[in-house]
């Protein structure tokens, strides 16, 4: 059997037998792969502590012709990779954990295809300027920012169209558009939160799941929601 070597990060891991582990890790080179590590459920394994969750490895491991893992092997991703391990390597030592999060989803839904219009509309290209209250169209169904007339389109046929204010979709953009935490050091909590639940949300729409760590957050009542209404 030929010995692979990669680099890899940690997705999940569980007990298989009394002494063994099942690993799940995303690699740079041949995407996610299901890994049995014999022994290392150990205490006495020098591997117990080592593959844990979140943990970047140089790994070897050698691949059967035939496995009931379950793993997408051979779909890799390098660009994926590395933005995952540079966010890991953020967390690490931001004190801003929910910013280099939502900064992550942003860029992952970008890598995907699937970022939202930020600064013109979605639908048509054009200009997509706010209205007096400052506030602009948005509709996830329909990719993001609207001009008032894609809105009243969209609105048209069927998609669920509301605002968003217009600050929030440029602190977006400035995330986005960043790679670390430095252009936003004069950030509030507060507008980490605004952008992370529109994100949130976003998210939630293409997914049709909310993710577990999301849901208490998104729990409450849209906080981008205008004032005399629900959201």
């Amino acid at each position: 059997m030929a010995i692979i070597c990669d680099h890899a990060v940690v997705l999940r891991r569980y007990p298989y037998g009394e002494s063994s582990l099942v690993v799940h890790v995303l690699t740079r080179e041949h995407g996610r792969v299901a890994l049995l590590a014999k022994g290392a459920y150990r205490p006495t394994s020098r591997y117990f502590g080592v593959l844990d969750f979140g943990a970047t490895l140089e790994l070897e491991y050698s691949r059967a012709p035939r496995s009931d893992l379950g793993a997408r092997e051979d779909d890799a991703d390098p660009q994926l990779y590395d933005l995952l391990e540079a966010t890991l390597d953020e967390l690490a030592r931001t004190s801003t954990p929910w910013r280099t999060h939502t900064r992550f989803v942003l860029h992952v839904l970008e890598h995907a295809g699937l970022a939202p219009a930020l600064s013109t509309c979605a639908m048509c290209g054009g200009a997509a300027p706010a209205n007096t209250t400052g506030r602009a169209w948005f509709s996830a169904g329909a990719g993001g920012r609207l001009c008032a007339r894609c809105a009243q389109a969209a609105r048209a046929s069927g998609r669920r169209v509301g605002t968003l204010p217009l600050a929030v979709l440029d602190d977006a953009r400035s995330l986005l558009a960043s790679t670390d935490d430095d252009r936003q050091a004069n950030w509030t909590s507060t507008r980490t939160d605004l952008v992370r639940d529109f994100v949130g949300r976003f998210l939630d729409y293409h997914l049709e799941t909310r993710l577990k760590s999301q849901r208490a957050f998104l729990a409450v009542k849209n906080r981008n929601a205008p004032a005399d209404t629900n959201g």
